[in-house]
């Protein structure tokens, strides 16, 4: 069965996180397996020099003879490598007509730029096909993916 909050069970915010509590019958008798889940959020202003972050938790009860307990477990998220360098680049070949499509994608971020530019500069023996250059306004999807929009027809 799912608990309720403020009858089942009580969440208080602590300097680190947040503290559960059993209320009621579940204070004196909690039985059963329960799993919690919640949501964070992050500030890709404030990724950990390491790249990731580390989430902890511990659950401390007393058994039926009275005795006290703790368990301890974390789990690690490291985010997109493109929250990290702000963008991505890729590219894809056709054998056919022997092209290479690239995609740069900038400002992974969101953040406000002021006078941006973009430039990629073609090494080796490769050259620039006419016209084939398109900017793109773009999604970012809550999973880290993108989605493109519009295509920006002036830099205006």
């Amino acid at each position: 069965q799912t608990l309720v909050q403020g009858t089942d069970y009580q969440i208080t915010e602590t300097s680190t996180g947040f503290k559960i509590e059993f209320l009621g019958a579940l204070k004196t008798s909690a039985k059963d397996y329960y799993t919690l889940t919640y949501k964070t959020s992050f500030d890709t202003n404030e990724v950990p020099s390491n790249g990731t972050w580390t989430n902890t938790a511990k659950a401390t009860w007393t058994d039926v003879n009275g005795d006290s307990h703790e368990n301890d477990g974390s789990a690690n998220f490291k985010p997109k490598v493109e929250f990290d360098n702000d963008g991505s680049k890729s590219g894809s070949y056709n054998a056919t007509n022997k092209t290479i499509t690239w995609t740069v994608v900038a400002n992974y971020n969101q953040r406000t730029l002021t006078d941006a530019t973009i430039s990629d500069q073609i090494v080796g023996d490769q050259d620039y096909v006419s016209d084939s250059a398109k900017l793109y306004e773009a999604t970012i999807n809550s999973n880290g993916t993108y989605t493109l929009g519009a295509q920006v027809s002036s830099p205006d």
